[in-house]
């Protein structure tokens, strides 16, 4: 990812940090992306998200983002809130309509979701795991290293799918990895 990017995200984040005292989490991800591959998208992660019930009108979130993107006008860098999917919502649980906007519990168990209800073969999952090993934490409130409580949550995530997972698609997803951690060193 170009440093310039990831300067204007954690900018950003620091704004959203300080208008929303709720949000405890800020990931900078590619995840469940249709668009363009370079690009990101900032997702908004808080406890209290958890108990949303869809009033984005009054959500201070909604307000501090920019309320809802806008498909039409492609960026790199995605700050406001994007709708999900009926399929990503498959993969969800709780009433937000958008992708980026979640507790954490709720981020983590819609990678788990997905890893368990789609990938079933190598190839799927190291490239749901392509985005585990890019998302960066850029803010974790109460953290002065953000980067080391990202691992920390990746290596949740990776737990949690595994413990999931069937024992023999948790013997291939724990190989695969373990040939992306020696790769990029991503937990």
């Amino acid at each position: 990812m170009e440093e310039g990017l990831l300067l204007s995200a954690g900018q950003e984040a620091s704004r959203i940090a300080v208008a929303c005292p709720g949000i405890d989490v800020i990931v900078l991800d590619q995840w469940r992306r249709d668009r363009a591959d370079d690009e990101w998208l900032v997702s908004y992660l808080g406890d209290h998200l958890a108990s949303c019930d869809d009033s984005c009108g009054s959500c201070p979130v909604y307000a501090a983002s920019g309320g809802e993107d806008d498909p039409s006008s492609p960026s790199r860098l995605v700050t406001t809130l994007v709708r999900a999917t009926s399929a990503d919502l498959q993969n969800y649980d709780g009433a937000q309509r958008f992708l980026n906007c979640k507790s954490p519990a709720q981020y983590l168990r819609s990678f788990v979701n997905c890893f368990v209800g789609e990938c079933h073969d190598r190839h799927s999952m190291l490239d749901e795991l392509d985005y585990v090993v890019k998302f960066h934490v850029l803010f974790w409130r109460g953290h002065s290293d953000p980067a080391k409580k990202g691992r920390a949550y990746k290596k949740d995530i990776i737990d949690s799918v595994a413990s999931a997972y069937s024992p023999g698609l948790r013997s291939l997803f724990l190989e695969c990895v373990d040939s992306l951690q020696k790769k990029h060193g991503f937990l």
